[in-house]
């Protein structure tokens, strides 16, 4: 739903910030104007349902259940550590059974006679 909204938001021209300030070419100054009205276009009423930091994990998640490279997100969400963003890294059902798959294709295609 989020991604929906996302879309829908007015492009400013010469400003590559998803939230456009009024500034040529600089994103608005605060970002939690724009996460209320997402919230408020998704009928979310309650200020301590979905809190800016939900989004941030939401988008975390979602990057590296997709494949995104775990270092690649720490560096996006500015992690210090590496154990910091593993807590994002929980495998979704789909994941676990893609990776369970895997790990059972490699060992069905075993060979200890194969040198690799």
């Amino acid at each position: 739903m989020m991604i929906d909204i996302i879309k829908t938001l007015p492009r400013v021209t010469n400003n590559p910030y998803l939230f456009a300030g009024n500034k040529v070419g600089k994103p608005i100054s605060e970002s939690w104007r724009a996460f209320k009205e997402i919230k408020n276009n998704a009928n979310i009423r309650d200020p301590e349902e979905v809190v800016f930091h939900t989004a941030r994990h939401s988008v975390a998640s979602n990057l590296i259940s997709n494949g995104t490279d775990i270092s690649a997100v720490q560096k996006l969400l500015n992690h210090r550590c590496i154990e910091s963003t593993l807590r994002y890294a929980k495998l979704s059902e789909a994941k676990q059974r893609e990776t369970t798959q895997y790990l059972s294709t490699m060992i069905q295609d075993y060979n200890p006679l194969d040198p690799r």
